[in-house]
C-alpha cells in the first residue's frame, strides 16, 4: 500500500492528531504487544527501549531518572554577569543595585550559580546571600584578580565530586592566558555534581566569551564543548556574548545542545543585554545550554527594575533542569557518525517547529513515510501516516510550537542508523486547552546516500499521551 494511499480519506485521524477527536473515543488500544519493526526486521535496540516501553504500557507515569534525587525540584541553574562594581554608571552604580542583586539570587536559590563580572569586593559584599555556596575558581588574572566568571555551588543540596578550571586560550592551563583574537583573558570553570542523596551526575560550566573577538568565541566554543566529550550530562552557562543563530552557538546546537529558554518559551523575544536602558532586554546574549541528556522543566529571564534602577545591564537567566525522563544513563556517543546522526535528529525537529521547508525538504529521502499513533504496535491500522509532501504541508503550517527531545539514543548499523527514545510536543492548535502538550516513544531510521545522511522514516512505538502543560508531562 502506498503512503499516499494511506494519507486519503483519514479525516477523523487528522481531527484526532489537532484535538477535535477524543483519543478515548475513537483510537482505544490495548498496550500490550509493543514490538518494534524496521527494514523488514526486529530492531536491536528493542531490548534497550521496550523496558521502558513495557513500564509505561501499564501504567501512566514511568519513574524519572532522578527518582532518588529529589526529581519533584531538579536542579536550579542561574547564569547572572553582575556588572562591574567599579564603573561609572551613574543611578545604576553598584551601591545603588547590590540589594537586588542579592534579591533576584536569595528569591532563585540556584543550587550552580554562574557569575560574571564579578570583582572582588563585589562578592565579598554578597557574603550574606552567597555565604552557604563554595566559591569555584579563580579570578580571570589567576587569584583574585579581574573579573570572577567561575561558579558557587551550594552544598546543602549537592555534591561536588570533582571540578576543574582552564583557560580560553591555545594554552587552557596558563593562568590568565589570552586566547586567539579576544581583548582580554577568559576561562571557564566547571565542576561535576550529584544530589547529596546520589543519582547520576551533571556537569556545569560557567564561563564569560571575550565581546571583541569572533575567532576567540568560535574557538572557545570549540574548547568547551570538546572538554564536554565523553563526559556526564553537561551545561554550559553564562554571558556568551552570543546571539543563537550565531555560528559559535551552532558548535553547541550541532551537538544537540539547546537554550533551556528557548525551550521553555519558544515564542518569545526577550533579551538579556539591556545595558540600563531597554527594558526588552535587547540582544539575548546571556544562556543556559543543556545537552541531549537535559531536560528543562522551566526557565526565566528577570526582566525587571527597581524604582528606576535596574540590577545589572544584563539580566539573569534561570532554569529547572532534570535528566531526561524514563531512561537509564545515556552512554556517551561513541562515533562522529552517531554525534552526526543525533544533531541532525534534533535539527530536524528544530527545523519543523521554526517552518523551515527547505532544510526538512534537503533531508528527507523521496520515499519518507511518518506514522502517527502507536495503534500499529497490537496489529491495527495507524492514526495518520504522512508522507514526504504531506509532512512538508504540516511543516509550512508550523504545526509545532515546540519539540522537545530526552532519552534520545542511536544505534550505527553500518549506513543505517537508528535513533530512538521519547519527545515532548507542542501544537499551535491547541494551545490552552488540556490537549498542548503530548508526548510520544519512537524510532525513526536515517540511511547515508550519496555520502550524506537522510531521514527515512519515523515510527510512533507508544502515545501520544497528552497534557494541558509541558509540566504535566514531566513526570510521566
Amino acid at each position: 500500500m502506498g503512503a499516499g494511499g494511506l494519507n486519503d480519506g483519514n479525516a477523523k485521524a487528522e481531527r484526532w492528531f489537532t484535538g477535535t477527536v477524543s483519543r478515548d473515543q475513537d483510537c482505544e488500544s490495548e498496550h500490550g504487544g509493543v514490538y518494534f519493526a524496521f527494514i523488514g526486521g526486529v530492531s536491536a535496540f528493542a531490548g534497550a527501549l521496550l523496558p521502558a516501553v513495557g513500564a509505561l504500557a501499564g501504567q501512566d507515569a514511568a519513574p524519572g531518572a532522578l527518582a532518588a534525587q529529589d526529581a519533584g525540584e531538579g536542579l536550579r541553574l542561574m547564569t547572572f554577569n553582575i556588572r562591574y562594581g567599579t564603573a561609572g554608571d551613574g543611578p545604576n552604580a553598584w551601591a545603588n543595585r547590590r540589594a537586588l542583586v542579592a534579591d533576584i539570587i536569595r528569591r532563585s536559590a540556584p543550587d550552580v550559580l554562574a557569575i560574571q563580572e564579578g570583582l572582588a569586593f563585589q562578592l565579598e559584599e554578597l557574603g550574606d546571600v552567597l555565604g552557604d555556596y563554595r566559591k569555584l575558581g579563580q579570578h580571570r588574572d589567576g587569584g583574585l584578580e579581574g573579573e570572577f566568571s567561575g561558579l558557587y555551588v551550594n552544598e546543602l543540596r549537592v555534591r561536588v565530586r570533582d571540578w576543574g578550571e582552564f583557560w580560553l586560550s591555545p594554552t587552557p592551563d596558563s593562568v590568565g592566558s589570552q586566547g586567539w583574537d579576544a581583548a582580554l583573558a577568559r576561562m571557564a570553570v566547571w565542576v561535576e555534581i550529584e544530589y547529596i542523596d546520589g543519582g547520576e551526575p551533571i556537569r556545569v560550566y560557567g564561563t564569560h566569551f571575550d565581546h571583541r573577538g569572533e575567532v576567540a568565541r568560535l574557538e572557545s566554543a570549540r574548547l568547551i564543548a570538546r572538554h564536554a566529550e565523553d563526559g556526564p550530562p553537561a551545561v554550559v552557562m553564562g554571558d556568551l556574548n552570543l546571539q543563537e543563530e550565531s555560528e559559535p552557538l551552532g558548535v553547541f546546537f550541532d551537538r544537540g545542545y539547546r537554550s533551556a529558554f528557548r525551550v521553555a518559551h519558544p515564542e518569545s523575544e526577550v533579551g538579556t543585554f539591556n545595558g540600563f536602558r531597554d527594558a526588552s532586554g535587547g540582544r539575548r546574549l546571556d544562556h543556559i545550554l543543556l545537552d541531549p541528556r537535559l531536560e528543562p522543566l522551566a526557565a526565566e529571564i528577570f526582566d525587571e527594575q527597581v524604582n528606576g534602577v535596574w540590577p545589572s545591564d544584563h539580566f539573569a537567566v534561570s532554569a529547572l533542569v532534570v535528566h531526561s525522563i524514563g531512561a537509564a544513563p545515556v552512554q556517551s556517543i561513541g562515533s562522529a557518525a552517531e554525534a552526526e546522526v543525533l544533531a541532525m535528529d534534533q535539527k530536524v525537529a528544530d527545523a519543523v517547529v521554526a517552518g523551515d521547508v527547505a532544510y526538512v525538504d534537503s533531508v528527507l529521502s523521496p520515499d519518507f513515510v511518518m506514522v502517527h499513533g502507536d495503534q500499529w504496535t497490537v496489529g491495527g491500522e495507524p492514526l495518520l501516516i504522512d508522507d514526504k509532501q504531506s509532512f512538508l504541508r504540516r511543516v509550512a503550517n508550523k504545526s509545532y510550537a515546540a519539540i522537545q527531545f530526552d532519552s534520545v539514543r542511536a544505534e550505527m548499523h553500518g549506513d543505517v542508523a537508528i535513533t530512538y527514545g521519547r519527545y515532548v510536543a507542542s501544537l499551535r492548535a491547541n494551545a490552552g486547552t488540556d490537549r498542548a502538550w503530548f508526548y510520544v516513544w519512537y524510532e525513526r531510521v536515517f540511511a547515508e546516500r550519496d555520502g550524506r545522511w537522510m531521514f527515512l522514516s519515523h515510527r510512533t512505538v507508544y502515545g501520544p499521551i497528552f497534557g494541558p502543560s509541558r509540566e504535566s508531562l514531566s513526570d510521566r
